[in-house]
């Protein structure tokens, strides 16, 4: 049976997202929602939205399954907590929202209906990822230390909204990815130490994260005017192991003793490096096959329909819970606080949950 889903925010990502529904059978695009009505109907026609509002009361009154929420992160709060309230599943894009206190509010009101709110925390599932977080349960390895990096190279793109103080900034927008994965590998944060200068834009945007728990410290660096790419992760663990990922090719190389694991044996002779070609091969041939629902993806494409398609089957009640807990989002802004607060006081601070 199909599910009903409504999208409210038409902007640049919207198009991610309408993607996914447009293409996946099981999905009934009921309606698209913008305070612009041109750009409304320009979705809804592009991605065969059964109608288009600009009045989001319109949408809450609609028979949905799904009401996903792409729209700027000071607006998350009050149209989570309206929907929930109102019956409705909830997806909301990354930042959860611009303060833990909105955090909490909207998880209390998800409790309180009984319905389930998501957050869009779609770098986690890049394949590269996900294979590094089953090989360390697997193996029951412990993480002592990671890096997470991203060199953005088109510092031109982007709403407004992204590049002021009143939503967050880069600070909220880009460093929440980077948290999440940090916390997701080495648990909560304790204590964070922020680096940030401005150098092109009004907002910090070049950005350096310090952060500590129990199993280790992780850095969180990045830069909005690039001149190259770079999205990688490095982890470390305990037991010596080491696990590189290229988030751009979504490709993943384990060094474990003298040699990256997932290769052929006779290359082990040659030097490591030159295993990585090889690598990059089969992660993009097996890229091709890893929705076939939607056709050929982008890797970065790739993880927002896993991310909707395993809270797709946990509506359909063929999974235990929604891909990511909103619990995740709170913890992801009660880090950026405090990185906020250590930037303009330039002290190691506690993460206050």
């Amino acid at each position: 049976m199909q599910k009903k889903v409504a999208l409210v925010g038409c902007g640049r990502n919207s198009e991610t997202h309408l993607r996914v529904y447009a293409q996946n059978p099981e999905v009934d695009l009921v309606a698209v929602c913008d305070i612009d009505q041109g750009l409304a109907e320009l979705k809804a026609k592009k991605f065969g939205a059964k109608s288009f509002s600009t009045i989001y009361e319109k949408i809450l009154s609609l028979d949905l399954d799904l009401i996903d929420i792409v729209t700027p992160t000071t607006t998350h709060s009050i149209l989570a907590i309206q929907a929930l309230e109102r019956g409705h599943n909830v997806l909301v894009e990354k930042p959860m929202a611009t303060s833990s206190r909105e955090c909490d509010s909207m998880i209390v009101a998800a409790r309180r209906s009984g319905r389930a709110l998501t957050v869009m925390h779609n770098k986690r599932f890049y394949n590269s990822v996900i294979q590094t977080k089953k090989v360390l349960e697997r193996e029951n390895l412990k993480t002592s230390r990671m890096r997470v990096a991203h060199f953005f190279i088109f510092g031109s793109v982007g709403g407004d909204w992204i590049l002021n103080e009143e939503s967050g900034g880069l600070l909220w927008d880009e460093m929440v990815h980077q948290v999440y994965l940090l916390q997701y590998f080495m648990g909560s944060a304790d204590r964070v130490y922020g680096l940030a200068k401005k150098i092109r834009n009004p907002v910090h945007d070049s950005i350096t994260i310090l952060l500590q728990s129990e199993s280790g410290e992780g850095v969180a660096e990045y830069e909005w005017s690039s001149k190259a790419p770079l999205q990688t992760f490095q982890l470390f663990t305990k037991e010596g192991d080491r696990f590189d990922g290229d988030l751009d090719q979504d490709f993943l190389v384990r060094w474990s003793g003298s040699r990256p694991t997932g290769i052929p044996r006779y290359l082990r002779r040659f030097d490591r490096n030159l295993s990585l070609p090889l690598l990059k091969w089969r992660s993009q041939r097996k890229l091709r096959s890893d929705h076939p629902v939607y056709g050929h993806l982008t890797p970065y494409k790739g993880t927002f329909a896993t991310v909707i398609g395993e809270l797709l089957s946990f509506l359909r009640g063929e999974r235990d819970g929604p891909p990511v807990d909103p619990g995740e989002g709170l913890q992801a802004i009660q880090v950026l606080e405090a990185a906020r607060e250590s930037i303009q006081t330039g002290r190691v601070e506690k993460v206050v949950r």
